[in-house]
């Protein structure tokens, strides 16, 4: 058992998406809604706080969203009341979709709906195995689930919320982010060792809410 947690640390310290360190920009420039503040996407009541900064495009993001974010964090710790968590969008150059897809889910969060948006991403990106996504695949996704479809399109184009990325890059770069996902418990940098199975899961954050 003990080999077989190594060696999968080292399948994910190896997948896990490094980012060169090259001065983020972002041309782009933000068309806001006039009076329109977008929060970080947040959920729970817990008195601390997880924060992950993610890719949507990355193949280690995509596995622990799956096999320990969603149905241990989110279910065991946040949804319970012992834990708050909070997204950081982290979209690397390497990925020729993530900008996009973190801009698509902003816009989902607009409409309140980012934690819906975030698992059907994942799944799209997951299924896709590295080929492009594109902007009717995004919008197919905001009629599944539901959203008005024409103000998604619109922020959409737009790219209402390239600034509020390059914020979370900047963050992200101020506490030396090297890979995504990077997970951060009360503004501490926490190693990736501490979620590499559900049960190591499980303890790190009992020890943390207890």
């Amino acid at each position: 058992m003990k080999r077989a947690i190594i060696l999968l640390s080292a399948i994910l310290l190896l997948s896990s998406c490094t980012q060169s360190w090259s001065p983020q920009n972002n041309a782009s420039g933000e068309a806001m809604i006039p009076g329109k503040v977008l929060t970080t996407p947040t959920r729970g009541s817990g008195k601390h706080t997880l924060t992950v900064y993610a890719d949507f495009q990355c193949p280690a993001c995509i596995w622990y969203n799956k096999n320990i974010i969603t149905p241990v964090i989110l279910k065991e710790f946040v949804d319970t009341g012992k834990l708050t968590i909070s997204y950081k969008q982290f979209p690397l150059k390497m990925h020729q979709n993530a900008e996009w897809d973190s801009l698509a889910v902003l816009c989902w969060h607009e409409q309140w709906k980012f934690f819906e948006y975030k698992e059907a991403m994942y799944n799209l990106e997951d299924i896709r195995k590295w080929d492009d996504v594109k902007d009717i695949d995004r919008i197919q996704l905001a009629k599944n689930l539901g959203l008005n479809e024409q103000s998604f399109k619109q922020c959409l184009t737009e790219k209402r919320y390239s600034k509020h990325i390059e914020q979370d890059m900047s963050d992200g770069n101020a506490i030396w982010l090297r890979w995504t996902p990077t997970f951060v418990v009360d503004g501490k940098m926490v190693d990736n060792q501490a979620f590499m199975t559900a049960e190591q899961t499980r303890i790190f954050l009992n020890n943390i809410t207890k």
